[in-house]
């Protein structure tokens, strides 16, 4: 998937969607989710089919299931040596389908960048950050304007 793809579905799903996909903890924190149980997908889970989410993806950073993604394709990193790694269980369906979000040189790095605006920013700047990450990425902003969100 190209870039500017992946930023216009993000963007689009996130200004509607207007809600941040977390769940509470015991603790009374909360943990940002690729879903929740009502629907709500973060910046990366609306990236995911519905024939293609589990539950196992959560918990997992978008980066580790790219470098268990990139193994399964390649070989090129063992997810077993890695304690980091080694929890994140995905299948070669899902491997395949975050490889094809990686069309494009800088792709890793604008996912992770998408989840920190979902994921870190309040709802009523993301169309800011949005725009930021835009410029940043060398990309067209044009899709921030075509819907509305309150600030």
């Amino acid at each position: 998937m190209k870039k500017q793809d992946i930023f216009n579905t993000v963007a689009l799903h996130l200004l509607a969607q207007k809600a941040k996909a977390t769940t509470a903890r015991e603790d009374l924190s909360y943990s940002c989710r690729y879903r929740t149980a009502s629907g709500l997908k973060c910046a990366v889970g609306c990236l995911i089919p519905d024939e293609l989410y589990t539950e196992s993806l959560e918990g997992a950073s978008v980066h580790g299931i790219i470098m268990v993604a990139r193994h399964m394709a390649t070989g090129s990193v063992d997810p077993i040596n890695d304690p980091y790694l080694k929890n994140v269980k995905i299948t070669k369906e899902q491997a395949d389908l975050f490889m094809d979000l990686l069309e494009e040189d800088g792709s890793v790095h604008l996912l992770e960048e998408l989840q920190v605006v979902h994921d870190v920013r309040q709802i009523h700047e993301w169309r800011m950050e949005l725009s930021k990450l835009a410029a940043e990425e060398h990309l067209d902003a044009a899709v921030l304007n075509t819907t509305q969100h309150e600030a």
